[in-house]
């Protein structure tokens, strides 16, 4: 597999919908923090230096993140919490949705008032690329900057919801951590929490829909 998780929809021209999740098998065997520490080095070219990325979101299991992620993705495609389809569906047209207004212009394109261009180079977009590493902290200047849950979320708005609501069920309902961290060295010279961010919270009143009960 490409990637750890895939979701796809089964039966796209009816109105209640059944997905797949496929998994990467080894993903049973980590952490979330040893998980998305690895991913996150995949940003990064390291040859010759001291400094490194990691992500400190404790020993929950790692396949816990990813259900919450791709969990995410079946509600976004069910209910349109962003405004078009999901991967392998046609983008579709019409207003910005709650989630998205005033964060994303299109599908991959930020808004203009949390555009950064240094966050466009990131290998998790479509036309990403490495980035040496000492690029590494000023990338995280730029993050911090913006209403993103992670790097991962700031590539499209389907990954933005799917990293937001993740994150903050991990943090603000399971009371787990959540750091990226620079070290030179082993010694840390750089952190940010981005659910700790006044910009990144100011999402939480939108998190109350995937709480509420429905009564049926």
């Amino acid at each position: 597999m490409p990637n750890t998780a895939l979701t796809s929809t089964v039966n796209l021209d009816e109105p209640y919908r059944v997905f797949d999740i496929t998994f990467r098998g080894g993903v049973f065997g980590e952490d979330v923090s040893m998980f998305l520490t690895q991913k996150e080095r995949t940003c990064f070219d390291t040859a010759g230096s001291a400094l490194s990325v990691a992500i400190e979101a404790g020993t929950t299991d790692a396949i816990a993140y990813v259900l919450l992620h791709e969990a995410t993705h079946i509600a976004d495609s069910s209910l349109r919490l962003t405004p078009a389809g999901q991967p392998g569906e046609q983008p579709a047209d019409g207003p910005p949705s709650l989630f998205t207004k005033g964060i994303w212009s299109e599908r991959t394109i930020i808004d203009p008032r949390y555009r950064e261009p240094l966050l466009e180079r990131v290998i998790f977009r479509a036309k990403g690329e490495v980035l040496p590493i000492d690029r590494a902290r000023s990338v995280y200047e730029a993050l911090r900057r913006t209403p993103f849950a992670s790097l991962y979320g700031s590539s499209n708005w389907h990954d933005d919801l799917a990293e937001y609501v993740t994150w903050y069920h991990l943090t603000q309902k399971l009371a787990q951590p959540y750091r990226i961290v620079i070290r030179e060295a082993g010694k840390e010279t750089f952190a940010y929490a981005p659910m700790q961010s006044g910009i990144v919270r100011s999402r939480f009143d939108q998190m109350d829909r995937f709480y509420k009960n429905s009564g049926r």
